[in-house]
């Protein structure tokens, strides 16, 4: 802009020839400059024929992006109402587990103890959900889940297990290990670089001695 002021100074009786000389370079120049860069350096004093079709052009392409925004606004609303609402039908998604399941870790029958169940159909038993995903923690997260687990065993054994405590307790378990599915999600992602046998050779030779 500064470059327009110095190259084009109005000059008293020249206004005409000077607001020409800038709309020719605003015209060879649309994607740099706009109408509304040299305004600010004309007089208030003058007539906008010249300018009428680039204040009219201007002013359509705001109206375009007005209303494009608009439109990005109201996908962000609906799909913001959507995810809300895929929340809420999850939170009263049930199942039926059969007698038969067992945990997909220890396979065990799933029954015995308290479990988890995931919307791709995946049981673990928490005790065995929580030993896993730790592995994959840092470990400042993975004492806290212990720490948590830890504290719903021992509102357990007391008599009235449904306190606030007991509540507030599972509910932060649940954030920690139960926002995805051990099997299906990230977690199985991270693990894909993992060896299938264990690298302490002892343990490793164990193995291979009880699999000849």
């Amino acid at each position: 802009s500064s470059g327009i002021n110095a190259e084009w100074p109005l000059r008293p009786g020249e206004e005409e020839k000077d607001i020409k000389r800038v709309m020719e370079v605003i015209n060879r120049a649309e994607q740099v400059l706009k109408i509304e860069d040299i305004l600010p350096f004309f007089n208030d004093f003058f007539y906008i024929d010249d300018f009428k079709d680039s204040i009219c052009k201007s002013l359509e392409i705001y109206n375009q992006n007005i209303n494009q925004l608009n439109d990005d606004m109201k996908d962000a609303t609906d799909s913001a109402e959507r995810i809300h609402n895929d929340i809420d039908n999850l939170k009263r998604k049930n199942c039926v587990v059969e007698s038969s399941k067992s945990c997909y870790l220890c396979d065990i029958p799933l029954l015995t103890r308290s479990f988890y169940v995931f919307p791709c159909s995946h049981m673990f038993h928490t005790a065995c959900l929580v030993k896993e995903i730790t592995g994959y923690l840092s470990k400042r997260k993975a004492e806290e889940v212990s720490k948590i687990y830890k504290v719903l065993l021992n509102l357990k054994d007391e008599d009235q297990t449904r306190t606030e405590s007991y509540r507030r307790a599972k509910c932060e378990l649940d954030e920690m290990i139960a926002e995805e599915c051990l099997m299906c999600g990230e977690y199985m992602i991270q693990s894909i670089d993992t060896p299938f046998l264990p690298r302490d050779e002892d343990l490793f030779e164990k193995l291979r001695s009880e699999w000849s």
